[in-house]
């Protein structure tokens, strides 16, 4: 949706009896320079935001049935969310213009296992001192066999307390 823009009306005003005091009344010119601002503003806020064309949004849905129902046609690039409630994660469903059809997005999640062998340079990786105080790995070499101990790294590695 484009941002309104200022009417002929406004921006095409005349005088038809010349103004008296121009520091206290309106003058067409005054109405023609407003209309001009409000355009170039408008113009320049959309080319920020992109708001001239931007993907329709349809709303929240508790089920992709819902939404197939409520909605069995969208437009190119809508979507909708679909959360349906506690305990299951929202999802987005998108309109597939090729299929005319509601899509919903599916995400997995995979658990990523963390191996840390001798050698490796490692980031962004906790560990703990002895004394169990724990610390960011932000930079560091294991040079030890244990990746959760702050010891095992190399001296130069940098880190800091959490």
């Amino acid at each position: 949706m484009a941002l309104p823009r200022a009417s002929s009306l406004l921006k095409n005003k005349t005088n038809i009896r010349s103004v008296g005091n121009r520091l206290n009344e309106a003058t067409a010119e005054d109405f023609n320079e407003i209309g001009s601002l409000l355009d170039s503003y408008a113009e320049a806020i959309e080319l920020l935001t992109g708001s001239e064309n931007p993907n329709p949004s349809y709303g929240t849905f508790s089920s992709l049935l819902l939404l197939q129902a409520s909605f069995p046609v969208g437009e190119t690039g809508a979507y909708a969310v679909i959360d349906p409630g506690v305990g299951s994660p929202p999802q987005i469903a998108l309109w597939d213009d090729t299929d005319g059809e509601w899509v919903l997005q599916v995400t997995k999640s995979t658990e990523t296992v963390d191996v840390i062998t001798q050698g490796d340079n490692v980031t962004n990786h906790i560990v703990s001192d002895i004394n169990n105080v724990q610390y960011m790995m932000v930079s560091g070499t294991l040079l030890g066999t244990d990746p959760t101990r702050l010891e095992d790294y190399s001296p130069n590695s940098i880190y800091r307390e959490l």
